[in-house]
């Protein structure tokens, strides 16, 4: 017999769901935006200190027209291919840690950075594009003209 579940395994299971969820309702969205994204390019230079592991790996970006380069510290290969391979590795690493970065609930400000939606399983939760406020739920109260009896 199953023991039955704590508080934080039952709020980690509703996260799982809420995410595969999510990543039902948007995930081509998803997809298409961390595709699109320039993570940088993948190559490698002759940097090393050990003469038997002379290349190092290195990711070269270009945004802004302005070119900067990250060395993935503490790496070092004997050959080119495989230094270039380890920075492409990261790179998709990266892409595929975005990827699942804006399919977490909590995630609400990164998705709009990226164009998302705000809440993508509004929709499904409340019939409507965005979920209902205090403001809409709430009846109108009487003004302070009417509270008062003045015009």
């Amino acid at each position: 017999m199953d023991a039955p579940l704590t508080l934080l395994e039952q709020m980690a299971e509703r996260d799982r769901h809420r995410t595969m969820a999510i990543r039902a309702a948007i995930g081509d969205a998803v997809d298409r935006v961390v595709a699109n994204l320039d993570l940088g390019t993948a190559t490698a230079a002759k940097r090393g200190r050990n003469p038997q592991f002379p290349y190092v790996p290195i990711i070269k970006y270009s945004a802004g027209g302005k070119q900067r380069t990250r060395q993935l510290r503490g790496l070092a290969y004997e050959d080119r291919t495989e230094a270039v391979a380890r920075a492409q590795a990261s790179i998709d690493a990266t892409r595929r840690k975005l990827a699942e970065d804006l399919c977490r609930p909590r995630e609400r400000a990164l998705r709009e950075q990226f164009g998302l939606p705000r809440e993508p399983l509004a929709p499904l939760l409340y019939g409507r594009d965005e979920p209902q406020s205090a403001l809409d739920t709430t009846p109108p109260t009487a003004t302070t003209a009417e509270r008062t009896g003045q015009q």
